[in-house]
């Protein structure tokens, strides 16, 4: 939608999940289907571009990401994370991972900042690559159990990053500033019952401004 006077149109029927938008060129867009369905728009052309990741396991809603860094680079999460470097092409997919960053579980939630990329996954676990996906680490450590909701990462500082749960008790808001070595509750005074769905940090202040959904 551009303006008040226009109807919100609707692009595609069934359960819609997550999307992105090309930064560099407003003509291309994301949107998925359940379990990583994929589907490319170039105007009013639309492609299904889904990977290759047939029966594995993922989320009935499964995680899709733009680097902000380039608009070609998708990520998509099932039991490891699937990545593209020409979304806008041919859209060849490959995993960068093992199903190790998932434990038992699936990819509930990815962000990626240049060569750093963060999973967060049904079984709680919190896995980062600092290369470009060579490598893997758990920084699951000093986090509780409960499934990951969200996570935000500092756009100019890969190392400070924000994790969420959607639990309704006890520690659901943590931050590190050395990429997940060391956690800090931030939960604070948040009352029980209250789950984090979505997060949202503003970075222009001095103290960052912290939003939960």
């Amino acid at each position: 939608r551009v303006d008040a006077s226009e109807a919100w149109p609707q692009l595609i029927a069934g359960d819609g999940g997550f999307l992105a938008w090309d930064h560099e060129d407003p003509e291309v867009r994301y949107t998925t289907y359940v379990r990583l369905s994929v589907q490319r728009w170039i105007g009013p052309t639309l492609t299904n571009i889904s990977g290759p990741w047939g029966s594995e396991p993922r989320n009935f809603i499964a995680p899709l990401v733009m680097d902000p860094e380039d608009s070609d680079t998708l990520l998509g999460g099932t039991n490891r994370v699937w990545r593209t470097r020409n979304a806008s092409g041919g859209a060849l997919w490959q995993p960068i991972s093992t199903d190790e960053v998932a434990g038992t579980g699936t990819i509930n939630v990815m962000a990626v900042r240049g060569d750093t990329i963060y999973t967060g996954s049904s079984t709680g676990a919190v896995w980062v690559t600092t290369d470009d996906g060579a490598t893997w680490t758990d920084r699951s450590e000093g986090l509780p159990l409960g499934q990951v909701s969200d996570i935000e990462v500092r756009p100019d500082l890969a190392t400070t990053v924000y994790v969420s749960r959607y639990s309704t008790g006890g520690p659901r808001l943590h931050r590190s500033f050395d990429g997940g070595a060391t956690w800090e509750d931030l939960t604070f005074d948040l009352p029980p019952g209250v789950g984090i769905t979505a997060l949202a940090i503003d970075w222009d202040l001095e103290e960052p401004r912290i939003y939960i959904g």
